[in-house]
């Protein structure tokens, strides 16, 4: 419509759904997140298992974990961390718990290892 395409918008009488202004749940179930988790390890694509790993274990947001690259991990008195740009360019260190620091929980990776996925 705005590009003069077409004459009227077909949305112009939608009505949307009333949704709550808090939602009802707080996120996955311990066995929803167990699906999703083993789902992203059988996949084809090695970055599912990663993005999932990092969403769900490290409670990163959605541009967190596609802004760390391989470079951002390190080690800090002995642990393992991801560094990590927030919101509002602030830097953290985020500790990995085992199940994501362990080289083995995760496929194979093949190709440059400039990212993680």
């Amino acid at each position: 419509m705005i590009d003069g395409i077409l004459e009227h918008s077909p949305a112009e009488y939608v009505r949307r759904p009333h949704v709550p202004a808090e939602s009802p749940t707080l996120g996955l179930t311990h066995l929803q997140f167990e699906a999703v988790l083993s789902a992203a390890r059988h996949s084809p694509n090695r970055c599912d298992f990663a993005l999932v790993t990092m969403l769900g274990l490290l409670g990163l947001r959605i541009f967190e974990a596609t802004g760390s690259d391989i470079d951002d991990l390190g080690e800090e008195y002995r642990h393992r961390v991801l560094r990590v740009h927030g919101k509002g360019d602030k830097v953290v260190l985020v500790p990995l718990p085992p199940a994501v620091a362990r080289p083995s929980s995760a496929p194979s990776t093949t190709g440059p290892p400039d990212r993680f996925c």
